[in-house]
């Protein structure tokens, strides 16, 4: 019986070691899982950062348009009034078929103009506003996606584990079985309780 003590000591070893490298690798893969989460988090929010800044430079491309718009204005304003003082040095009234068709050309090119600065200026804003949302349902989905094939995976390895080492199965990763009971030396006989021995 004494010399069997190595062998089943040897076996304990074994047993814990295949169980604490089964936790081991199950950590492992939950470490992964959740690094993977989170660089598909981060992932994410620099989309997100990018989002912002198209819809900030979106606005910006509204505010320029509109500030030169009324720059123009006024210089379409000034323009006018120097047209209207050389029509009237020339001798032209202000009711004059030909003055009044000369000044109302002269408004419908300065209008023209301006509704192009707008609308140039919000095709462009649409378009970064488009980048943006595009952008942030990427990230959206990127991380979704990388969300689902991270929980997917751990899901796998903790099936795998429970068929290789759960209740029933082997311990170890050579399908030892657990512990065994020792094999009695040649020559030798089970030990037997004492009360069997007397009866």
């Amino acid at each position: 019986m004494v010399q069997a003590i190595p062998a089943v000591l040897a076996q304990v070893g074994s047993f814990v070691m295949a169980n604490a490298l089964t936790i081991a690798s199950l950590a492992a893969a939950g470490v992964t899982a959740v690094s993977s989460i989170n660089a598909a988090g981060d992932a994410r929010q620099a989309a997100y950062d990018t989002a912002a800044q198209m819809d900030a430079r979106a606005k910006q491309e509204r505010a320029v348009a509109h500030l030169e718009m009324a720059r123009k204005g006024r210089a379409d304003k000034a323009f006018l009034s120097e047209q209207r003082t050389m029509l009237a040095t020339a001798g032209f009234a202000a009711d004059d078929p030909g003055a009044s068709h000369l000044i109302g050309e002269t408004v419908q090119a300065q209008t023209l103009e301006q509704m192009l600065i707008k609308a140039q200026a919000e095709d462009s804003a649409k378009q970064m506003e488009f980048e943006a949302k595009q952008t942030r349902s990427g990230g959206d989905s990127s991380y979704k996606a990388a969300r689902s094939q991270a929980i997917a995976q751990f899901g796998g390895d903790m099936v795998s584990w429970g068929q290789r080492y759960g209740p029933g199965r082997s311990t170890s990763p050579a399908g030892g079985g657990g512990l065994t009971k020792p094999k009695p030396r040649r020559g030798t006989s089970p030990s037997v309780p004492s009360k069997a021995r007397a009866g």
